[in-house]
């Protein structure tokens, strides 16, 4: 499903795109399928994880796993960093924002929030 969003007056339009979370590549982001059966790998915005062979690597995608692997979820494209993937605000459970919670939830691992 795909709704427009319009905020503010400035004109920024964003897309919600509804998907599925079919793999965990490492903490900071996640390969998701749509309706279209297109598989698309999500960086998650305003995070950074450790990747793996990092300490606490496995511990960061294990808990990003716990949280959305096999869900449903929206999410809305910021960007796109330097590597083609799509920086993205994920979205799960109706209105958890998937980065604010691995920063809650980061015990035991270091995750830092990337301000913006």
């Amino acid at each position: 499903m795909f709704f427009v969003l319009l905020i503010g007056t400035s004109g920024l339009v964003l897309a919600q795109i509804k998907a599925k979370v079919i793999g965990i590549k490492d903490g900071d982001t996640i390969l998701v399928l749509d309706k279209n059966n297109n598989q698309t790998t999500l960086r998650l915005a305003e995070v950074d994880c450790p990747e793996k062979g990092q300490p606490f690597g496995k511990n960061a995608k294990q808990l990003t796993s716990d949280l959305v692997f096999g869900k449903e979820i929206l999410y809305y494209k910021t960007t796109s960093d330097r590597y083609g993937r799509i920086i993205a605000k994920v979205y799960f459970d109706k209105d958890q924002y998937l980065s604010e919670e691995i920063i809650k939830k980061r015990i035991g691992m270091v995750v830092l929030p990337i301000l913006q």
